[in-house]
This record gives C-alpha cells, sequence and structure tokens, in this order.
C-alpha cells in the first residue's frame, strides 16, 4: 500500500501525468480538426484510413460486421487515443474495422508519417502510444481468456471479476 491508501495495482492503473505543452493535443495541434456528430461512421472498414486521428473529446467505438449483419463491439476509444492504432504503426489496414462516434467527436487528423516523425523524436509521445497498445492487447487477451469458459454462467463470473478490477 502507499501511503495514500492506493495499492500498486491501482497506482498502475492511472494515466500519465502530462503538462498542457506535453499533451498529445498539444503536439498535434496542426492537424485537421474535424467534428463528428453522434453515429457517424469516421473510418470505413472497407477504406484505407485518410491519416491517423486523434480523438480531442467524445468517444468513438471500433467494431466489425458479420457474415449476418450483426455489430460485434471491439473497443471504445476516448479522448487523448490515436485511432486506427495498427495502422498507424505497421502499415497495413486492418479491413472490416469501422469506427464510429458514440457521441459528438472533435478528432484531429495527421499523416501517418507525422506520428512516427514524432514518436522518433519524443520519448514521452512513444510511452503514450505504447501504453495505449498494450490496453488494446490487455483487452482482447481479457476476452480470449473469457472464451475458455464454456458456460454462460462462467463466462458471466469471469467479466464481472474483470469489471471489478476497475471500481
Amino acid at each position: 500500500m502507499y501511503n495514500n491508501g492506493m495499492d500498486l495495482r491501482t497506482k498502475a492503473k492511472m494515466p500519465t501525468p502530462k503538462s498542457e505543452d506535453d499533451s498529445i493535443v498539444a503536439l498535434f495541434s496542426d492537424g485537421l480538426l474535424i467534428h463528428f456528430k453522434k453515429d457517424d461512421v469516421i473510418i470505413q472498414g472497407d477504406e484505407e484510413p485518410e491519416g491517423v486521428y486523434l480523438i480531442k473529446s467524445g468517444f468513438v467505438k471500433a467494431y466489425s460486421i458479420s457474415h449476418e449483419g450483426h455489430k460485434n463491439l471491439l473497443l471504445i476509444h476516448k479522448d487523448g487515443e490515436f485511432m486506427p492504432l495498427p495502422w498507424a504503426l505497421d502499415g497495413g489496414h486492418t479491413t472490416g474495422m469501422y469506427y464510429e462516434a458514440m457521441t459528438d467527436v472533435d478528432i484531429l487528423r495527421v499523416g501517418k508519417n507525422k506520428l512516427r516523425s514524432a514518436m522518433g523524436n519524443n520519448a514521452w509521445l512513444s510511452r503514450e502510444i505504447l501504453v495505449q497498445t498494450v490496453d488494446i492487447i490487455s483487452i482482447y487477451t481479457q476476452r480470449i481468456q473469457t472464451l475458455e469458459y464454456r458456460t454462460a454462467r462462467e463466462r458471466i463470473v469471469s467479466e464481472l471479476i474483470y469489471l471489478a478490477e476497475f471500481i
């Protein structure tokens, strides 16, 4: 336990402190500011993204669409996060991934090369991108582990235990 009552696990999940000048938004303030209304599709699953999108405010859901036409929620992105991060980092476009505004959203769009160049010159930004990447991997890992449970009861219990970690 820390002297302020937080244990190590809680402390590790707290966001990295950042000053106004070092914020991700400040680094990309020269990007194109785009406003999307709730339910607007930001990135179509079958199209190459026009750039890297930094969420300035709002929430965006990433999903795929099944052969039967059902939307499968994959991630929810919040302010300060980049999308599509896999495309931004390795260049390959994951087809079938859609990004849709869950609320009104303000986004800064920059070129993929701008992000990569900024990461090469700014260790703090590289750490922030790494944190986002690890968070995404952790979410998918937890989902894979939940699939190991065969009954609905086991899956619900697993999900509740996972969600309890955020309380």
